[in-house]
């Protein structure tokens, strides 16, 4: 072999050659790896009955941390490689009653809905802009009405990197003059990356999180819920609205309405009310762009759906948005407001306001939750079953 050559290796060979060590390669060479196998063992439902879709499964190390946590997901695992599925066979030989393994290229495979979920773990960085298109649309077809798709990969850190990279690898391939997959690192960047996930089809693309490790970046593309919880005064969205972020969601902010224009006095004006729309805006944009936040819960009175659109109008990134409008009779809600009033809470002079608007939300393309009769942790338990983690990508 001359000096300057390099070996190519088809992308089955390779792994099978490297079966044996792979596993303490990732968890001992690859900075973060335990942290991201966990991560996205997180982010998959919790819900029974979850079908499973592994692209890449190679010794099934994202597996581990999966079903420690979901006794009862199936799984069906792609790879190409025979020895990294031996691996796996061997690893999970008392659970294989519910994985089912295909030694085939992903490439080749066709669903149609059969999966809740679809994974991919270091592998999506081998293959070229049209041919993942490609395959992300499969993978769009071979998910459920909304399913998840959640990737785990290397990304080059500038466009210059991923161009050189890509040019490196069209060249050595050429020399090779065939088609077959061969072992050969193109990470794109994050921009490229949602950018192509977008075009495939796919809905509310996010990037969830960032890890580092020896070669660059690796990022997790998920998206976050945005939570708007409307009702009329004192029909008790705050509370509920703290419980959720407090007891019931993962990685969760709260954020009231009311907070981004606490006046004294409190003037209602046309300037006031587009600068209470700008602040709210501004810290929702905020969430949406940490990576650290998974559950946005916004609440305010929001009794017209002019009040929501502008907020959504104000937003940017890609995000699942669920509205709900918390409604009650009015006998009920005079109670409640009567308690706030005794507590020091709420002003008597604003119950008519507060009662005069309960009919409003109506017309709202929202979620009604009655919670006339229901405890803060019932109307929470309420919500929650609307924003069930599987949920978490909409319909394509």
């Amino acid at each position: 072999m001359a000096r300057n050559e390099v070996k190519l290796e088809k992308m089955g060979d390779f792994f099978d050659v490297r079966s044996s060590t792979y596993d303490e390669y990732m968890l001992s060479h690859v900075s973060d790896s335990k942290f991201f196998y966990k991560d996205m063992a997180q982010l998959i439902p919790k819900s029974s009955s979850i079908n499973l879709l592994d692209l890449g499964c190679g010794t099934g190390l994202e597996l581990e941390e999966i079903l420690k946590i979901n006794k009862s997901i199936s799984v069906t695992g792609i790879d190409l490689s025979s020895a990294m599925l031996y691996k796996l066979k061997e690893k999970f030989s008392e659970k294989l009653y519910k994985i089912s393994l295909i030694k085939k290229s992903y490439f080749d495979i066709s669903y149609e809905e059969q999966f809740d979920v679809a994974i991919s773990v270091e592998t999506m960085h081998h293959f070229e802009y049209t041919e993942k298109l490609v395959l992300y649309k499969k993978i769009i077809k071979s998910l459920r009405n909304k399913g998840l798709y959640i990737e785990t990969d290397y990304i080059s850190n500038t466009e210059s990197e991923q161009i050189k990279l890509l040019k490196r690898k069209q060249q050595l391939v050429k020399l090779k003059g065939t088609n077959v997959h061969f072992h050969i690192d193109i990470p794109f960047t994050i921009d490229n990356q949602l950018s192509l996930l977008n075009e495939a089809g796919f809905k509310n693309v996010y990037l969830y999180k960032k890890y580092r490790n020896l070669y660059s970046r690796k990022v997790v593309f998920i998206l976050k819920n945005l939570i708007f919880i409307g009702g009329t005064m004192g029909v008790g969205k705050t509370t509920v609205g703290q419980y959720l972020v407090e007891k019931k969601l993962k990685n969760a902010v709260f954020l009231d309405g009311d907070w981004c224009w606490y006046l004294n006095p409190f003037i209602v004006n046309e300037e006031n009310k587009v600068m209470v729309r700008r602040n709210i805006c501004f810290l929702l944009n905020s969430f949406i762009a940490n990576s650290t936040i998974e559950n946005i819960v916004f609440v305010w009175v929001m009794h017209q759906q002019q009040i929501v659109d502008d907020l959504l109008k104000g937003l940017n990134g890609s995000f699942n948005f669920y509205s709900f409008s918390m409604i009650s009779s009015k006998e009920a809600l005079s109670k409640r407001f009567l308690i706030d009033v005794k507590d020091g809470v709420r002003d008597l002079k604003n119950l008519e306001n507060a009662l005069d608007r309960i009919d409003l939300y109506k017309d709202l393309n929202s979620v009604k939750i009655d919670v006339t009769n229901l405890t803060v942790e019932q109307t929470a338990k309420e919500i929650e079953t609307y924003i069930n983690p599987i949920d978490k990508i909409n319909t394509f």
